[in-house]
């Protein structure tokens, strides 16, 4: 249980209680981030048909080298795991996956603070099995 209590502060100590408030607040005063921005990347490579079992690499570029991203699939945010590999090189970003299945297939994005992208991975089928 919080306990309060009162305190009578003379008026010039409050002023520059205040004043210190404004300087402090004012040196910590950052300037805003620049906006993270994606690289155009072509239709074609952000539509996507790879055989089943093969390997699907999504690849984009920030403008940002130390921008965070995040990679989704179907709106949902996907974490590192084994059949989801993360990269981070530069300002490349990737999302690996080694053997593409069927449910593999959907809208993927990577996001940013300020932009996003978005790839269309297609169902993958067995081309050796016809």
């Amino acid at each position: 249980m919080w306990k309060y209590t009162r305190m009578l502060v003379p008026m010039n100590v409050q002023q520059k209680m205040t004043h210190l408030t404004a300087v402090l607040c004012k040196s910590f005063n950052t300037p805003p981030a620049t906006p993270v921005r994606f690289s155009a990347i072509p239709e074609v490579a952000r539509n996507k048909f790879v055989e089943a079992g093969c390997p699907i690499k999504l690849q984009c570029e920030v403008s940002e080298p130390t921008a965070q991203v995040y990679w989704n699939k179907d709106g949902e945010q996907l974490l590192p795991e084994s059949e989801y590999e993360i990269q981070a090189k530069e300002k490349l970003r990737a999302l690996v996956i080694q053997s593409a299945e069927v449910r593999h297939s959907g809208m993927y994005s990577c996001e940013a603070a300020d932009d996003h992208i978005e790839f269309k991975h297609q169902k993958p089928c067995d081309c050796f099995g016809l």
